[in-house]
């Protein structure tokens, strides 16, 4: 991470392989992208590639296409923005679109396959698609809770280029020092997850407990090792910290917990 990036300042406390996808990202979409660039993206919920794009001062078109969306909070007057709720299999356009984002979704799509060729034909002549996935050495963080798959790099290289893709670059996002780094920030809350379902159904038991065991163990981890994300100066400190690891680990990489490919049509 580059000395004065706005990214540590910001309220998200970033993984070291988000932070380090999304500079990457960042230094591409500065080189790519001018003003009155169209750019659909899959999965978006509305708010992480907007808020983004919202750092290049352009006039960009904007389109996220997700099935559960969120409303965007981000102020970019420069950017129409446009949210639709549909399934990406499902969505029909007529139109094309200089640039596809699809970041951290297609693991989540049973026929990964069809989705990757349905991006392909939402791009015109010379458009790019900007697709990032989770790695199979981010399973151990998450106990494969993520999604339906993890890919390794020749298993994403092989989906995309049967989609008719050429490679342009392929980024290996995060490494050792953030792999380490991830595990002691997660594992954690697994390991207090049997004890709290022990309180958990006694409260229950005695008509205690009102809200569902999802919303409890949510809450009580949360309260237990995530609070300081309430905090300005704890989110500062988190990314400061996880900067640090993404310095390092881009020295070399190896065990990398995100793949960002840059696809040309």
């Amino acid at each position: 991470m580059k000395k004065g990036s706005p990214f540590i300042k910001s309220s998200i406390p970033f993984s070291p392989s988000r932070l380090d996808t999304t500079h990457f990202m960042l230094a591409w979409f500065r080189k790519r992208i001018g003003n009155g660039r169209t750019i659909i993206d899959i999965g978006s919920g509305g708010t992480f590639l907007p808020w983004l794009l919202s750092t290049l001062d352009k006039k960009l078109d904007y389109l996220g296409v997700d099935i559960d969306p969120k409303k965007s909070a981000v102020k970019a007057d420069k950017i129409k923005i446009k949210i639709v709720k549909k399934d990406i299999l499902q969505f029909n356009s007529s139109r094309k679109f200089d640039i596809a984002a699809c970041l951290w979704t297609l693991e989540h799509i049973r026929n990964h396959q069809s989705a990757c060729k349905k991006i392909f034909g939402l791009l015109n002549k010379e458009g790019f698609a900007v697709i990032a996935v989770p790695s199979i050495w981010s399973w151990p963080i998450e106990f494969g809770r993520h999604g339906y798959r993890y890919y390794s790099k020749s298993q994403i290289t092989k989906l995309v280029q049967s989609a008719g893709f050429w490679i342009d670059e392929f980024y290996e996002a995060g490494g050792l020092s953030g792999l380490l780094f991830m595990l002691f920030y997660s594992w954690p809350r697994y390991l207090v997850l049997l004890p709290l379902s022990i309180i958990y159904l006694s409260l229950k038991f005695f008509g205690v407990a009102q809200n569902s065991w999802k919303e409890f163990s949510h809450k009580a981890v949360s309260t237990l090792f995530y609070s300081y994300h309430g905090s300005k100066k704890g989110v500062l400190f988190h990314n400061v910290i996880v900067s640090k690891i993404v310095a390092l680990d881009n020295k070399l990489k190896i065990f990398p917990a995100s793949y960002v490919l840059i696809l040309k049509k």
